[in-house]
Parts: structure tokens; sequence; C-alpha cells
């Protein structure tokens, strides 16, 4: 579902008049790069330190396990990053550029 979305929205951004993001006036058509890991860690990591100096924002997998290795890629590599279906503390602390959409999963197991 994720990869689906991520095509989606860009495919929507490039679409004519607006053909990718404004910068200074000057039209930036956006590129995805999506590289397959299998859901194995490891293998999301490489791909993460792979893909992190080429790039300048990382979407990451749908999972905290998966995303962290994407966040310290980006951390690493001074990028922003999108973590949308992270909730573990660890993909954002100390990453100023790591964002997420859900809440901590610590803060379920808050009391009201």
């Amino acid at each position: 579902i994720y990869q689906r979305t991520y095509e989606l929205v860009i495919d929507q951004i490039n679409l004519f008049p607006k053909c990718g993001i404004n910068i200074q006036g000057k039209s930036h058509p956006l590129r995805l790069n999506i590289v397959g890991a299998d859901s194995d860690p490891e293998k999301t990591s490489a791909s993460s330190q792979f893909l992190a100096p080429q790039s300048d924002v990382m979407l990451s997998p749908y999972s905290s396990g998966l995303a962290y290795h994407v966040s310290v890629a980006a951390h690493e590599n001074n990028m922003l990053m999108f973590a949308n279906g992270a909730v573990r503390r660890d993909v954002f602390e100390d990453k100023n550029a790591s964002f997420g959409v859900l809440p901590s999963g610590y803060s379920y197991m808050k009391q009201i």
C-alpha cells in the first residue's frame, strides 16, 4: 500500500500544470526511486545507505523496525525523512529531520 501511495502522490505532483514542485520560479519534477528489500532489516539498511547520497528526501517503509534503518541513513546524510508507519521512538529521537504521522507507540500505553 505504501509503495502505491507514494507512486500516486508523485504522479499527481508531476501532472501538468504543476509539473513538479516550484522552487524559486522553476518547476522541478519529482522522481521516485524504489528499492525492494524484502522486509529484511539488513537489506533495508544497505539500500538506504546506497540511496541516501543520491536522494533529496527519503520515504520509509511501513514498519518501525524497517523505518529505523532509513532514519539512520537519512540522518547520517543530513536528509529529510518521512516515516508514515513508524511509531518507535528510536526512529525519531535525535534525528531532527525525521518525521512521522502516527503518535509514538508509547503514547498508547499512557493512562488517561
